[in-house]
C-alpha cells in the first residue's frame, strides 16, 4: 500500500487565452493522506490581483470577488 502524502493544486485564471491577456487569479494547495484525509499543515492560497481584469472571460473574476 502507498504510504505517501499528496499534495492537490488548483490555479485559477481569467482565462485559457494566454496570448489575449489572460492571467493567474489564485493558487491553492492542500496535503492530504493516502486516506484521502487532510494532513497536518495547513492549506494554502494565494489569490493574484490581475492587471487587466477587463480582458476577463465572463465569470472567471467571481473566484475572487469585484473587489480585489
Amino acid at each position: 500500500m502507498n504510504k505517501r502524502n499528496y499534495v492537490i493544486f488548483d490555479f485559477e485564471t481569467s482565462g485559457l487565452k494566454f496570448h489575449e491577456g489572460a492571467e493567474p487569479l489564485q493558487l491553492a494547495a492542500i496535503a492530504v493522506t493516502p486516506q484521502l484525509t487532510y494532513h497536518e499543515i495547513e492549506p494554502f492560497e494565494v489569490v493574484i490581483k490581475p492587471q487587466t481584469p477587463e480582458k476577463a472571460e465572463a465569470g472567471a473574476l467571481k473566484v475572487i470577488g469585484p473587489e480585489l
